[in-house]
């Protein structure tokens, strides 16, 4: 396990690349990443989460729902209530 800094910013814990001709990643977290990031915006082959620190409910909302793909979302969070409007209105998979 390690931790590298990406080039596009944020830190990447977990293991390499795999390989880089078809874009295989082994484990990783995107720590510290924001929306704009590749990591957050595209399909990476691998078990991969970008982890974005956001201000309120609203605003994880919308990150969570400002990408094409949307394959999963998650939050944590300490009320259920706003986990249950969360799963209710973001358009990722669970």
């Amino acid at each position: 396990m390690s931790i590298l800094r990406a080039r596009t910013g944020g830190d990447v814990i977990g293991d390499r690349q795999l390989d880089r001709s078809c874009y295989f990643q082994a484990q990783a977290l995107f720590v510290g990443a924001d929306n704009e990031m590749l990591s957050a915006r595209e399909e990476i082959f691998g078990p991969c989460a970008s982890v974005i620190k956001v201000d309120d409910f609203d605003e994880a909302l919308a990150v969570a729902n400002d990408t094409p793909f949307c394959l999963s979302t998650g939050i944590c969070i300490t009320s259920l209530k706003y986990t249950t409007e969360f799963r209710r209105k973001s358009a990722g998979g669970w």
